[in-house]
């Protein structure tokens, strides 16, 4: 392993735990099954270690297999192995050069039709975007160094370029050049290059949890901005949400780099770039390598004959046209989709002038200025981060918007500002002022460390990765409503844009908050079919209301493979009489999925092991329809209030009632009229078809929702039920936002609500293990809820229950 004593990669490996265990614990990418591989990682590393060198190639090989194994199974892993040897073989057959790259076309439209679904085979369908990311750049960069190749590699390096074994996990991977690698391969000191490793990893997974600071406290819902304060921050964060790509990347080349590849940085400050053509050379840095060799390269060398001037302005406009189209071939591959909009060629468009302009300025430029003092050259660049940073943000945030017409009218909203607005954000332009002129002086004055280096250092590395385990131990801990429990949680949902929508699985092209839930993971691990309940007509029945549909009566059947019945009433509940019980309390439990039990069998879902928690006294009747927000329950309440109950319970989760108003209204507008006449003067539909349709109709959600909550508070007093609202945060859900619980426990106590907020339920326990697809809580949370409930419901009951006549 090097020079380095016993004592310090005993430091490196203590460091690589360490690390392995912080995203593990923090659920870092954990979407992507990244936790997962953290076991594979170190024992891999161990055992790497201790190999003689000439073992240590195809002991790496062996553990990409044994990660596709882990991941995909033997069929799928074993034609992810077969398909990329086939690629790899075709660029070394005996036939001349271009009839290569003929068969290589060949195998890449194959795969094509398999990535377009015209043939379906699941084991292999679901390995064929894996097997992209593997290839569908580093192929090109092989293939073009192939004809060069001065000095050929082993085949066990060749390989081990295209099956590092960390793509498995990352979707965006680094592109890493094929010459650079092949040279990188213990180049140097080999614990030095394990210990960049680590400090990457741990660099990666600080930028993802600013990331998801970002998302809890900063990222606005662009359907909900209505002022200058919002487009700010839409503004603003649209950029800032960069960190996710490059913590990814950190961690990705970390990983590579702890088997002895010592690979270069992917990212370098970038927010801190002084012009465009500098942010080119700061930001994905080895796209923009890659794109200088297969592009600019050789259209400058073509046209710089003509002038030099002439060749930098072809190339760089070439490198933006490549860098557009290859980034829509990336989106085909990874997504099945070709990805061509408005929003892309106008962005592309914009990045690519702005370095045009700032590469000629560059070349035009004449001598260097005299030196100045640092604190006045931190000024100047102060401004020139500015002017590159600002315009940037607006760039970022048009990729980030669904078309032209969207971006445009959100950036509108900055018309509705007041003194109190302005004075704050005058306030915030000043201390990023100040503390940018503060950054560049240190810089100047050598004052700022190199986080790299300070990081190999033996005490602090062990220092940092232990602050992030520390984070990863004492957050489930933390109460629920905790924002260091919330970061330590991966984000369920946000803003959606060209990055997010790679590993989300969603169309660009349609309105996010009209779009269903994603159907699986980043690799459609779920390779079986995936239920719909408003498509089974075995479940569910069409009724003439808003609510569109309504569970069967009396079904015996299956959801995701789990046990699904209904009783003559159309409930998910044990059969139950019209009329109530005497002596016994009968609460009318009204919610969405997780009420309904989405994803576990009857008698698993919390309202069922309530009642049975609550006992023979008390009846919990299970009125929860997936789908359905207190708009639909409103309607639900009708017939609930046939059973006679004593107490109305309505739950509510995080932004549930709120998104699932949100997702109504835009459905209902979208369907066009007639529209239900009881939301007759409640909603105002004339919001026209335009980019301001959905933020228009998303304000009129809190109104209409809390007109919801009146409507079943009232009614449910004039039956002479007690409304009870419950708010219970479903598990793995870190994003209260857009409004807040705040917000909606207000609308409640305004209603007329008894309030039950519901807090600490999952308290020393992975939330990643309690949560399933679309935050549906596992059996052992419906354990947690009814347990945490029936304890907040029991003085509730104890009141209620000399009322109840015996």
């Amino acid at each position: 392993m090097g020079t380095t004593g016993w004592s310090g990669r005993l430091v490196t490996l203590l460091a690589v735990v360490g690390v392995a265990a912080a995203v593990t614990l923090l659920h870092i990418e954990q979407s992507m099954g990244l936790p997962s591989a953290m076991p594979l990682l170190v024992v891999g590393f161990v055992i790497h270690s201790l190999l003689p060198l000439r073992f240590r190639l195809p002991f790496f090989l062996g553990l990409g297999g044994v990660g596709a194994l882990q991941l995909f199974g033997p069929w799928s892993a074993a034609f992810l192995v077969g398909s990329g040897l086939a690629l790899f073989g075709a660029c070394h057959l005996p036939i001349p050069y271009r009839a290569r790259l003929v068969v290589v076309a060949v195998l890449t439209a194959a795969l094509a039709v398999l990535r377009l679904g015209f043939v379906q085979v699941p084991a292999v369908s679901v390995v064929v975007p894996v097997l992209a990311s593997f290839f569908m750049f580093r192929l090109m960069l092989y293939l073009y160094d192939l004809p060069n190749e001065r000095k050929p590699a082993s085949l066990q390096l060749r390989l081990a370029y295209f099956f590092l074994f960390p793509n498995l996990w990352f979707p965006l991977f680094p592109v890493v050049d094929y010459q650079r690698f092949k040279m990188s391969h213990y180049a140097t000191d080999a614990d030095g290059i394990h210990r960049k490793g680590v400090a990457w990893m741990w660099l990666g997974t600080a930028h993802i949890l600013i990331y998801r600071g970002l998302h809890l406290f900063l990222i606005p819902d662009a359907s909900g901005i209505h002022d200058l304060e919002g487009v700010v921050l839409y503004v603003l964060t649209a950029y800032l949400q960069y960190l996710r790509i490059s913590g990814m990347f950190h961690l990705a080349a970390g990983m590579v780099c702890l088997f002895g590849f010592d690979l270069p940085v992917t990212n370098r400050w970038f927010f801190f770039a002084t012009s465009y053509s500098d942010l080119w050379r700061r930001i994905n840095i080895y796209w923009k390598d890659f794109l200088q060799k297969l592009v600019y390269f050789p259209v400058f060398m073509r046209y710089r004959k003509a002038s030099m001037e002439r060749g930098v302005l072809a190339a760089t406009m070439a490198v933006f046209v490549g860098s557009w189209a290859l980034h829509a071939w990336q989106w085909f591959w990874l997504q099945g989709e070709v990805l061509i909009t408005d929003v892309d060629l106008a962005f592309w468009g914009l990045v690519g002038g702005s370095v045009v302009v700032s590469t000629l300025f560059e070349t035009r430029k004449g001598k260097a200025p005299e030196p100045r003092s640092p604190g006045w050259e931190a000024v100047v660049r102060t401004g020139r981060t500015a002017f590159v940073f600002v315009p940037t943000c607006f760039m970022w945030s048009l990729w980030n918007s669904d078309s032209l017409e969207e971006w445009w009218f959100i950036l509108g909203q900055a018309r509705h500002v007041t003194w109190e607005t302005a004075g704050r954000l005058g306030v915030g332009a000043f201390a990023a002022v100040a503390g940018g002129v503060g950054l560049w002086w240190l810089t100047l004055r050598g004052g700022m460390p190199d986080l790299e280096r300070l990081l190999s250092r033996g005490p602090v590395l062990l220092l940092a990765t232990g602050g992030l385990v520390s984070l990863g131990v004492a957050a489930p801990l933390l109460p629920d409503d905790s924002p260091a429990l919330a970061l330590a949680l991966e984000p369920d949902d946000g803003p959606i844009g060209y990055y997010e929508g790679l590993m989300k699985g969603e169309d660009p092209n349609e309105p996010r908050s009209e779009v269903p839930e994603a159907a699986g993971e980043v690799w459609e691990r779920e390779i079986g079919r995936g239920w719909d309940l408003y498509e089974d007509p075995d479940l569910v029945e069409p009724v003439d209301d808003l609510r569109r549909v309504q569970l069967r009566r009396s079904v015996r059947g299956t959801l995701n493979d789990m046990e699904f019945r209904t009783n003559e009433h159309g409930m998910r509940d044990d059969e139950v009489s019209l009329a109530p019980t005497p002596g016994v309390l009968r609460v009318a439990l009204l919610g969405a999925s997780p009420e309904m039990g989405w994803g576990v069998a009857n008698g698993e879902d919390y309202p069922a092991v309530l009642d049975e928690m609550l006992g023979p006294k008390v009846e919990i009747l299970n009125f929860g329809m997936a789908g359905f927000g207190p708009v639909q329950q409103v309607l639900v309440l009708d017939e609930a209030l046939a059973f006679e109950p004593d107490v109305v319970m309505l739950v509510s989760h995080c932004r549930g009632d709120f998104e699932l108003t949100q997702r109504l209204l835009l459905k209902l507008s979208a369907d066009g009229p007639p529209y239900p006449q009881v939301l007759d003067g409640q909603v105002s539909w004339d919001v026209g078809r335009g980019s301001g349709r959905r933020a228009a109709l998303t304000r009129q959600v809190a109104p209409l929702t809390q007109w919801a909550y009146e409507q079943i508070a009232t009614r449910s007093v004039e039956r002479g039920a007690l409304p009870v609202w419950v708010y219970l945060r479903l598990p793995n859900s870190s994003r209260c936002a857009a409004p807040s619980d705040d917000d909606v426990r207000g609308w409640a106590e305004n209603a007329g609500f008894r309030i039950l907020r519901l807090a600490g339920l999952y308290r020393g326990h992975n939330q990643a293990r309690l949560s399933m697809r679309g935050a549906h809580p596992t059996p052992e949370a419906h354990q947690l809820i009814a347990t945490g409930l029936a304890e907040m419901f029991t003085p509730v009951v104890d009141e209620l229950q000399g009322k109840v006549e015996p």
